[in-house]
Order: structure tokens, then C-alpha cells, then sequence
């Protein structure tokens, strides 16, 4: 990981100065890193044609050098790219890099033909819905690579440049979810869990720095706050082990990939039927939930699908996720006996009953 915080952001403005990434990338390079993957917007700004600004187009000729650079050296680097998903065909948002413009490989007669000794490659960093879940593909109208995902053309990348076999493309459950455009779930690891490269030192080419990267995915990216330092953090996501920055969240998405900590998901039709049953025994045991039994009963439904979830991921590597259905199911009949319950409490007592009945004792 090669960090700009909220200290070196402000000295290099928004958008990042492409200068200064394409030092790091030139030392990541030198270093020689397996694959270097940027995690940056590289899109045309809207009202402002590409090459308008020529102080911009500098830069941005810098960065796209230092590309063609690493690609010579044997380095891959993951050149980022956004989709367009307002509309019902997915497109691409304009990129500073087209893929023309780029170390790329070219596709003919099927094979895929490399120009250079490492290609670059492209790859979408746009977040699925649900953090859980790894982008892999995503159907394109154009033949564009932005089709792969940030996470699975690393994963690729790195796998060709050091002959790791089977490659992860290969594997049964991402060929799938592959072709047919769906995802897959993974797991997560704290930010502090990865190793992390000072940004400075990678910038000055210290010979330790240079050292880290070597043989390793080096990611560069931010993480900072808005405004230019201030303010709340930027690009955040809500994840199991807590609030990751994205640059993070597609660290683990490679990670997770790579050591093949990902599940496939239960098939839909399967999830429907499952939470149909869980439902139908649920509202027959609550009947029921005025006796010692019923209310045990109750519990053990509830605790059914946290235990089949547990069963099925354990034993089959798939994850089982609970339509919303079935948690309004059990959020309806929470409330309703926590309702019977404070009825009872409140309801009036009968004094002359007690009267009698003490009496009666007496």
C-alpha cells in the first residue's frame, strides 16, 4: 500500500498531481513490483475537454509515459477506469486514457498479443451495492477491458507475471459468476493488516522502499478527508471489521481473490424456498409461544437460518443470504410479543379475585 494522507493531498491538489504518480509508479517499477495498481478517478472533467488545460495535459502525458515505461521494464500497471450504470446499458465515463492510448494487448484471433514485456490492463473500480460482495465482471456494450473489475484484472495480472497456476479465471466459481455477470462474497482484513509503503520514500527511491516493492502488488491511492484535508473522510465503506477507505476495500477484494477467501451464493430460487419454510414454521411456533415450549420453540427458529448459514458456509464454501422478507417476519413478531407482554403487565388486577383468594387461604 503507497498512501497519500490528508498532509501530502493538500500539497498536490485534486485532481492528484499526475506528476507525482508517475514518480512512484516509475519507482515501484524499478523496484521491480509484480503489478502496480492506481486507485484514482481517472476521468475527462465534465465541461472541460481533455487537453484544454494544458498544464493538465502535461500531466497527464507524465503519468500515461510512465505507464508505457513500466510496461517496457516487465511491470503491468492496473490503469482504473468508471462506469456508467444510470442506464440501462451499461457505458464508460470518459477516461483521460482510452484504451487506445495505452500499453494494452491486443486481441487477435482470440489470443491476446503483448506489444511489451508486462501489458497494462484495465479495470473498473466502481463498488457493488453490498460491500460483501467482490466485483468481477460487468457486460459492455464496447469490447473495452473496463469490463474486468480493479480486483480480478490484478488478480489476473499478478498471476501471469509470476506463473501462478490455476489462475483465479480458471477456478470453477469465478468462471461462473464470470459469465453469467454476477459476484461472488468475500472476507475482510483491517486496514492495518497490510503492509504499507512511506509514500515519501518510494518518491525519493530509497533503496528500502524500492525493496518492498519488489514481487509485490503495490497499490497506490488516498486517504484523506474532503476539502483538501478537512472534514469528513473520503470514499469510506461499511465493512465487517469496520469503516474501510476504498482504497482498502479493493485491497482486500485482491487479497480475497488471490487466497481464494471468497464464497459463491446460494442459488435464489433455494434462498426463496428456505426463508418460505423458516416463515411458515415461524408463525406456527409463535401460536404457540404462551408455553415454556412454544417460547423455546420460537427461539430455535430463529436461530435456524444464523445455523444452517453457518453449516452451508462451513461445509460447502457458499454464502446464504435472508431476503427481506423474512427479517420483517421476525422484526413483526418480536413486536408483537413484546406488545403481549407489556399488555399483560398492564393489564388492571382484580382486586375482589385477590380478596377472595386470600381469604380463602386464610
Amino acid at each position: 500500500m503507497v498512501i497519500i494522507d490528508d498532509e501530502l493531498h493538500e500539497r498536490l491538489h485534486e485532481p492528484t498531481d499526475r506528476n507525482y504518480i508517475a514518480t512512484l509508479v516509475r519507482n515501484a517499477a524499478l523496484g521491480d513490483a509484480a503489478v502496480i495498481v492506481l486507485d484514482f478517478e481517472l476521468t475527462v472533467p465534465k465541461g472541460n475537454a481533455e487537453g484544454s488545460d494544458e498544464t493538465r495535459k502535461g500531466m497527464n502525458k507524465a503519468l500515461r509515459n510512465a505507464i508505457f515505461d513500466a510496461a517496457k521494464l516487465g511491470v503491468p500497471v492496473i490503469v482504473p477506469c468508471w462506469l456508467d450504470i444510470s442506464r440501462p446499458q451499461v457505458g464508460l465515463v470518459p477516461s483521460i486514457y482510452p484504451d487506445w492510448a495505452l500499453p494494452l494487448a491486443s486481441e487477435k484471433s482470440g489470443k491476446s498479443e503483448c506489444a511489451y514485456l508486462a501489458c497494462a490492463r484495465r479495470g473498473n473500480v466502481n463498488p457493488s451495492e453490498d460491500e460483501r460482495k467482490i466485483p468481477l465482471k460487468t457486460k459492455l456494450q464496447s469490447n473495452s477491458q473496463c469490463g474486468d473489475s480493479l480486483a480480478l484484472a490484478t488478480a489476473s495480472a499478478y498471476e501471469e507475471a509470476t506463473d501462478r497456476q490455476p489462475r483465479t479465471r480458471e477456478k470453477k466459481a469465478i468462471a461462473d459468476n464470470t459469465k453469467s455477470y454476477q459476484y461472488v462474497y468475500g472476507t475482510f482484513m483491517p486496514g492495518e493488516r497490510f503492509q504499507t509503503i512511506p509514500i515519501r520514500d518510494l518518491e525519493a527511491g530509497k533503496p528500502e522502499a524500492l525493496r518492498a516493492c519488489r514481487t509485490r502488488i503495490v497499490i497506490i491511492g488516498g486517504k484523506w478527508g474532503e476539502a483538501l484535508g478537512q472534514g469528513q473522510a473520503h470514499d469510506v465503506h461499511e465493512t465487517s471489521v469496520g469503516p474501510l477507505a476504498g482504497i482498502y476495500l479493493q485491497a482486500n477484494y485482491i487479497e480475497a481473490l488471490l487466497d481464494d477467501r471468497y464464497m459463491r451464493q446460494v442459488p435464489g430460487a433455494l434462498v426463496l424456498l428456505f426463508d418460505l419454510i423458516v416463515g411458515v414454521l415461524l408463525y406456527a411456533s409463535y401460536d404457540n409461544a404462551s408455553t415454556l415450549r412454544g417460547k423455546y420453540m420460537v427461539l430455535t427458529v430463529f436461530l435456524l437460518p444464523l445455523m444452517i448459514g453457518y453449516i452451508v458456509f462451513v461445509t460447502l464454501g457458499y454464502y446464504l443470504d435472508f431476503v427481506l422478507l423474512l427479517v420483517a417476519c421476525f422484526l413483526h413478531l418480536g413486536f408483537e410479543l413484546v406488545r403481549d407482554d407489556v399488555k399483560m403487565r398492564r393489564k388492571p388486577v382484580n382486586v375482589d379475585q385477590v380478596a377472595m383468594t386470600q381469604a380463602g387461604t386464610g
